[in-house]
């Protein structure tokens, strides 16, 4: 069942993406969820400094270099080279 209507038209939830500016950083669970892993992962790896979030805001966010930076460094090198 669509929660939205537009022109008249039902449309899906998820159906439309935001043409605005691109996300630069994610939350906790958005950042487990993106490289395949549980929040509680997330915290031990924050917590061991391996993935370093940003504190601008009461919650931490992680930017998407960030966790690019983190998954190039945990990878060979050989998996890189495509």
């Amino acid at each position: 069942m669509s929660d939205e209507i537009i022109n008249g038209a039902p449309v899906q939830p998820g159906a439309i993406e935001s043409p605005a500016t691109p996300r630069l950083a994610l939350t906790r669970l958005e950042a487990a969820k993106a490289i395949g892993v549980s929040a509680p992962t997330i915290d031990r790896l924050t917590q061991r400094g391996l993935l370093r979030p940003s504190r601008a805001t009461r919650r931490p966010l992680y930017a998407v270099k960030e966790i690019e930076r983190f998954l190039k460094a945990t990878t060979p090198a050989a998996e890189w080279e495509i």
